[in-house]
């Protein structure tokens, strides 16, 4: 019998069990970044029977991406809004907090408000300049409960081209991508982006740039390595 390539729709049942190759592979592309964190949940040899009757989009939809239990009463929030964290999970949330004791380091904080709905997240972070009356913003955390990003406010892209071209692909790919070009909708617009990357040159619409979609928690110092890189004086 030929083997049937795994889809969302597959049914988990006794006798149509996959390898765990095949399994890894099909969550991998399903997931991509996202897929070590819940590696342990897939373990292949429980997984199975354990969920037998569901499709993998259940268990995608209804497990993988299920809400971390969130009280008030935990006290590890370091002054994040409670309400944030009802709609993500474990994996999520430890990024944002350590996000934010990054920037709170650099001297930035969210301000005290929650900002959204936005690109399809519900809460979005604002990242301004302590002690500042403007409070220039330096960054967003969008969030959602499919999963969370991150936009920096960056300039003199080609200043940093060498560095970008090195960078791993999930940096890489926030300058390097197919949408997003600038449309002249208007002439007075003077915020568009105009860089190379490995040869083609780019020019972005401002409203495009810059977003680092599904972070987790080990992407995060290379976040911050870039941010870095572009604060240089």
């Amino acid at each position: 019998m030929a083997k049937v390539p795994l889809t969302p729709e597959t049914v988990i049942a006794v006798g149509n069990q996959p390898t765990a190759d095949d399994l890894r592979v099909f969550f991998q592309g399903i997931l991509g970044f996202l897929y070590d964190d819940y590696a342990i949940t897939l373990e292949h040899k429980q997984f199975w029977p354990r969920n037998k009757g569901k499709t993998l989009e259940q268990i995608i939809d209804n497990i993988l991406r299920s809400p971390i239990n969130y009280t008030a009463a935990d006290d590890d929030t370091n002054n994040l809004p409670h309400e944030i964290f009802s709609i993500i999970t474990s994996a999520q949330r430890a990024f944002i907090l350590e996000f934010n004791n990054k920037m709170n380091e650099l001297g930035y904080d969210y301000g005290g408000k929650v900002g959204g709905p936005s690109y399809e997240c519900k809460y979005v972070l604002i990242y301004g300049k302590t002690n500042t009356k403007s409070r220039p913003i330096t960054a967003r955390v969008y969030i959602s409960n499919r999963f969370i990003a991150v936009r920096f406010y960056f300039k003199d892209v080609d200043k940093h081209r060498e560095y970008i071209e090195n960078a791993p692909k999930y940096i890489k790919s926030a300058f390097a991508f197919k949408d997003g070009d600038c449309k002249n909708c208007s002439i007075n617009c003077k915020k568009m982006h105009n860089y190379t990357i490995d040869g083609v040159a780019y020019s972005k619409c401002p409203w495009s740039t810059f977003f680092f979609r599904y972070c987790t928690l080990d992407m995060l110092e290379d976040y911050m390595a870039l941010y870095s890189k572009f604060s240089e004086k």
